[in-house]
C-alpha cells in the first residue's frame, strides 16, 4: 500500500479503525486482521516519515500497540487453544512486530 497524500493517510487510518472494531466483534479474518491493520498503519508511518514528520509514536504507534494489548491479548491468553484465541494471538503478534519496527521513534520529552 502506498500513501501519497494526507487525505489518503486519513482514509487508511479510518480503515484501521474499522478493522479494529470488526476484530473486537470477533471478525479476526483468520488472524489476518492484524496484517491488514499493519499494512495500512505502516504505509501511513512511511508517508509521514517521508514528509519529514517524526511525531508518530504517540499518535499512532503506541495507541495501536495498546489496543492490541487490551483488546487482543486477553482473548488469546484466556483461550490459547481455541481458533479465536490463535487468531487473536496472530493479530497481536502482527501489531507487536509493527510496534517494534517503529519503537525507535519514541521520544523522551
Amino acid at each position: 500500500m502506498l500513501i501519497t497524500s494526507e487525505s489518503a493517510a486519513g482514509e487508511a487510518l479510518e480503515e484501521v479503525g474499522q478493522l479494529q472494531r470488526s476484530a473486537e466483534d470477533g471478525n479476526l479474518a483468520g488472524g489476518h486482521a492484524g496484517d491488514q491493520m499493519v499494512e495500512r498503519a505502516d504505509a501511513v508511518v512511511e508517508y509521514f516519515l517521508a514528509m519529514g514528520s517524526s511525531n508518530l509514536y504517540g499518535p499512532l504507534i503506541e495507541p495501536l500497540m495498546q489496543w492490541a494489548q487490551f483488546a487482543m491479548a486477553p482473548i488469546w491468553l484466556r483461550n490459547p487453544e481455541t481458533q479465536t484465541g490463535r487468531e487473536a494471538k496472530q493479530v497481536y503478534e502482527s501489531i507487536r512486530m509493527f510496534f517494534e519496527k517503529y519503537s525507535h521513534l519514541q521520544t523522551t520529552d
